[in-house]
C-alpha cells in the first residue's frame, strides 16, 4: 500500500479501511512541503495503526520511506506499534539525523534494513547516523541479517558499534559511505575489517567502499588475508592464481563469504591479484562464486578493465554470478573469428576513423570458462567507434551467450548498438531453458512487428514452426564465427527441438519477467513502447510480467 499525505480524503479513508490487510506499507513524504501539511493525515494513519495493533490485527511486515526525513517526529513513534516489522527501507531520505541504534531498539524483529541516498553523500552534509541507545545491554544484539548503507555520512566508531550489535549479519553492504569533516582521520579499513570478521561469523556478502578513498594495495591485501587466509596470489597474471602453494601455517577460513564485491574505481593493476584471487583459488571454487562490480557513476571506458573482465571470465570455471551492469565489456570478445593479421590484436572492420593498419590490443581467441553461470549482468560496448546495430554483430553476441552459458537464470544486457529483430538473432536466447528473468536495453531506434517476436511463444503454432525453420536457416549460416564454441549442426538440432515443441525444449519454460528498453519506430513514426508492445507480447506469451520503457530519447 502506498500512502501520501496529499491523497484525497476519500482515498485516505479507502486506504485506512483496508490497512488491516496490508503487509507492505510505502510512505512517500513528498519534498518541498513542510511537516504541518503532513501531520493531519498522518495522525489518521497513526490512530488506525494504534487501533489495529492493540487488537493484534496489524500485519505490516515491510515499511519503505521515501522523500523528506521526518523520522524523529513521525516514524520513531510509529515503529513500536509495527510489532511484525522485519523489512525497513529508507530511500533517498533528505536532511536530518537517522538514529540507527534507535531503529534497532524499536524493531526487535527486524531482519532487513536499508538506508540509501543514491544522489551522493556530498549532498547530505547534515545527515549522520548515531548509535542511539546502544549502552543498554538489552538491545546490544539485533537479529538483523541484511544491512545496506549507501551514500550517507557516518563515523567509523558509530558503524563499528552497530556491527558489534549485529552478530547474525549475513549481508553487509556499505557503498560509498562518507566521513564527517570533523573526523579525526581517514577510515581505517584494516581495523574495521577485523571488527566485521570478529563480530559477524555468518557473513556471506561484504562490500565496503568509501567516498574519496580508493583502496590501496596494502588494504586490499589485508582484506583478503583477513577473510581468505588460504588464498595466495602470484602477481598480476590471472592464470597463475590456481597454481599457488598453500603455506603450512595458514588456517582454513571460518568465514562464509561467497561474494567478491568491489567498486570499479578500486580495481587497478596493484589491487587486482587480491581482488580476484578468492574467485580463482582452487580450494575455494565451490565457496566464492559471485563477482560484483559496483559502478561509481563515472564512465570507465578503459581497455584495462574490459580486458581484465574478459580474461577473468575465461579463467573462472566456478563463477556462478557476474553482476557488472555498468562496466564496459568489449563486443569484439564475442567474435571468435581470427583477426585479419597479427595474433593477439583486433583490427576494426570499419576504419573510417582510424588510419590504415590501426589495431587495438586483444587477447588471443578465448572462450568463457564459466559454463555454469546463472546470473549475467553486463554492459556491452565496442572498441570500434563506428560500431553499428548490424544483424551480424547482434547475432554474434546472442549466439555466443546462448551457447557458452546455457544455464543462465537471469540475463541483463545493455548495448547501445543492438538489433532486436528476428535477423538480429534475439531468438537465440530461446536456448536458455532455465531463464527466469531477462532485461535487454539499447539506444538503437528499433522497428518490431509480430514476426520478430513470435518465437517467444512457449509452444509455437504449426504455421509459425514452419516459417521459423525457414527464417532461422539463414541466421545459422551466418554464425561461422561460433564454430569454436559448438558446431553449427548443434544449433540446427536445438532449434528443431524447440520448433517441434518438445517439452523441456519449449521457449523459456520458466520465464517470469521480461523487460525491453529501447527506442521504438512503429509504422513509420516514433511511438512509445507502452502504446502497443506489452499487449502484443502478452498475446504471444500470456502470463508473463512485462516491462517496456523507451530509452535514449534525448
Amino acid at each position: 500500500m502506498l500512502w501520501k499525505y496529499w491523497f484525497h480524503p476519500n482515498n485516505t479513508r479507502d486506504l485506512l479501511d483496508h490497512i488491516h490487510k496490508v503487509t507492505d506499507l510505502n510512505v512517500d513524504f513528498v519534498r518541498f512541503y513542510g511537516i504541518h501539511w503532513i501531520i493531519p493525515p498522518w495522525e489518521l494513519l497513526s490512530k488506525k495503526i494504534d487501533s489495529l495493533s492493540a487488537t493484534n490485527q496489524l500485519h505490516i511486515s515491510s515499511l519503505v520511506l521515501t522523500g523528506a526525513n521526518y523520522s524523529a517526529q513521525l516514524i520513531y513513534p510509529l515503529l513500536p506499534k509495527l510489532t511484525n516489522l522485519s523489512d525497513f527501507r529508507m530511500v533517498s531520505m533528505e536532511e536530518g539525523v537517522i538514529h540507527l541504534g534507535i531503529i534497532l531498539q524499536l524493531c526487535p524483529k527486524l531482519h532487513f534494513l536499508s538506508i540509501e541516498r543514491p544522489e551522493g553523500a556530498n549532498q547530505i552534509e547534515d545527515n549522520s547516523i548515531t548509535s542511539g541507545q546502544d549502552s543498554d545491554p538489552e538491545f546490544r544484539e539485533s537479529k538483523i541479517e541484511y544491512l545496506i548503507i549507501n551514500g550517507v555520512y557516518i563515523e567509523q566508531s558509530t558503524l563499528e558499534t552497530i556491527i558489534r550489535r549485529c552478530p547474525q549479519l549475513r549481508v553487509l553492504k556499505l557503498i560509498n559511505i562518507a566521513l564527517q569533516e570533523s573526523s579525526a582521520g581517514p577510515f581505517d579499513r584494516n581495523a574495521f575489517n577485523q571488527v566485521v570478521a570478529t563480530s559477524c561469523q555468518q557473513l556471506r556478502y561484504f562490500h565496503l567502499s568509501i567516498c574519496h578513498q580508493r583502496i590501496t594495495l596494502e588494504q586490499a591485501e589485508a582484506f583478503y588475508r583477513t577473510f581468505f587466509p588460504d588464498v595466495g596470489t602470484s602477481g598480476s597474471n590471472l592464470s597463475g592464481y590456481e597454481d599457488h602453494a598453500r603455506h603450512p601455517y595458514q588456517k582454513t577460513p571460518t568465514y562464509n563469504l561467497n561474494t567478491v564485491s568491489i567498486q570499479d574505481i578500486d580495481i587497478n593493476q596493484d589491487t587486482t591479484p587480491f581482488i580476484l584471487a578468492p574467485l580463482l583459488d582452487r580450494y575455494l571454487r565451490n565457496t566464492v562464486t559471485t563477482l560484483e562490480i559496483i559502478n561509481t557513476g563515472d564512465e570507465l571506458f578503459t581497455v584495462y578493465l574490459s580486458d581484465l573482465l574478459h580474461n577473468f571470465m575465461c579463467t573462472a570455471t566456478c563463477l556462478l554470478h557476474l553482476i557488472a551492469p555498468a562496466i564496459n565489456y568489449y563486443a569484439e570478445y564475442f567474435d571468435l573469428s581470427e583477426p585479419s593479421a597479427g595474433a593477439g590484436h583486433y583490427y576494426p572492420r570499419s576504419n573510417a576513423l582510424w588510419p590504415t593498419g590501426t589495431k587495438f590490443p586483444r587477447y588471443k581467441k578465448q572462450i568463457w570458462a564459466c559454463r555454469r553461470l546463472r546470473t549475467l549482468q553486463i554492459k556491452v560496448t565496442s572498441k570500434d567507434f563506428m560500431d553499428n546495430p548490424s544483424e551480424k554483430n547482434s547475432r554474434i553476441m546472442f549466439g555466443y551467450i546462448s551457447l557458452v552459458c546455457p544455464n543462465l537464470r537471469e540475463l541483463v544486457i545493455d548495448r547501445a548498438q543492438l538489433n532486436l529483430g528476428l535477423e538480429g538473432g534475439f531468438c537465440f536466447l530461446s536456448r536458455l531453458h532455465s531463464l527466469e528473468r531477462l532485461t535487454v536495453s539499447t539506444r538503437t531506434l528499433t522497428t518490431l512487428d509480430r514476426r520478430d517476436l513470435e518465437w517467444m511463444s512457449k509452444k509455437p503454432t504449426m504455421n509459425f514452426k514452419s516459417r521459423q525453420r525457414s527464417d532461422s536457416a539463414a541466421l545459422y549460416s551466418e554464425l561461422a564465427d561460433l564454430q569454436d564454441v559448438g558446431p553449427i549442426e548443434k544449433l540446427y538440432s536445438c532449434h528443431e527441438q524447440h520448433s517441434d515443441g518438445m517439452g523441456e525444449q519449449d521457449c523459456w519454460p520458466i520465464l517470469e519477467f521480461l523487460s525491453l528498453n529501447f527506442r521504438l519506430l512503429w509504422k513509420g513514426k516514433t511511438a512509445t513502447l507502452e502504446d502497443y508492445l506489452p499487449a502484443m507480447i502478452s498475446e504471444i506469451r500470456p502470463g508473463l510480467e512485462i516491462h517496456c520503457k523507451g530509452s535514449g530519447l534525448s
